[in-house]
């Protein structure tokens, strides 16, 4: 039995990803797997994957391995929620916008939803 857990201090803006596990009953070992970009101003996961959305982008996280997908302005908007779709979609959940990032194989395009012109 294995648990992934994020860690970090928002003061200083670093963090980590650690593996906690208890595969043979008896006790728990943790590990430190990763250092992060920074601290993730928001978290969600789907299966293996760790998104991570940061003041400024948008990482994933497969196996301990991290890798910014697209930047975003996140700090101004304030992000409250992220999640993913079956198709890899991503969904990122704002004050009063939404921002889906569509999976273009190796990029993302993004899709805002919101009032007529309220990003002008």
């Amino acid at each position: 039995m294995a648990s992934r857990f994020i860690t970090g201090d928002l003061a200083s803006d670093v963090g980590s990803a650690w593996l906690y596990s208890n595969d043979d009953g008896h006790g728990w070992s943790i590990q430190k797997k990763a250092e992060l970009h920074g601290f993730p101003k928001i978290i969600g996961s789907s299966g293996e994957r760790i998104l991570l959305g940061y003041g400024e982008a948008i990482s994933i996280m497969d196996d301990f391995h991290e890798r910014q997908i697209t930047e975003l302005p996140m700090m101004e908007l304030q992000p409250s929620s992220i999640a993913d779709d079956a198709k890899g979609d991503i969904y990122v959940g704002m004050n009063v916008f939404v921002v889906r990032l569509i999976s273009n194989r190796d990029s993302y395009s993004q899709q805002w939803f919101t009032q007529e012109g309220c990003l002008k």
